[in-house]
């Protein structure tokens, strides 16, 4: 079967997936479904400039990193090797030795349908479950530059 290009762009879709790419490594691996996000983008800073004809407001020309709080994410888990997975316990190591991390969050999963990539740091992270021989997850990324705005490609 076809993959499906979505028809309606305002749609986000039902599904927002994270992954995550092994340090070192080529591939995007699914690391779960989120059911409850929350997407903090800042936009510009703004500064307060002073002179003798008084203060002003302007934008300083920073724009911070957006950061992503994922209250519940459905792990996910390929069927085959470990290497297509990512366990929880290489999420504590990279989290311990602050290891940067590429991370994908694709918001619905259809063709077209958009997508954020960049490096990021992991905070927070929380495993909960198992429930239904599923487990769940809450963690924070924390994007450490500007990301990268993209579409779901045709597999």
């Amino acid at each position: 079967m076809a993959a499906i290009a979505r028809t309606v762009e305002q749609i986000d879709g039902k599904s927002i997936n994270i992954y995550f790419k092994k340090p070192g490594g080529s591939t995007f691996i699914l690391f779960g479904c989120a059911t409850t996000v929350d997407y903090d983008f800042t936009g510009a800073a703004i500064e307060k400039t002073a002179c003798r004809a008084g203060s002003k407001r302007a934008a300083s020309g920073d724009i911070d990193p957006p950061t992503v709080t994922v209250d519940s994410l459905n792990r996910q888990y390929a069927s085959g090797a470990v290497a297509t997975n990512i366990s929880n316990k290489e999420v504590k190591g990279w989290i311990r030795s602050s290891t940067p991390v590429d991370v994908m969050i694709e918001f619905g999963g259809m063709i077209g349908d958009e997508t954020e990539t960049g490096t990021a740091l992991l905070s927070d992270f929380s495993v909960k479950g198992p429930q239904e021989g599923n487990s769940t997850a809450s963690f924070k990324v924390n994007f450490v530059d500007q990301t990268t705005l993209g579409t779901t490609a045709a597999p």
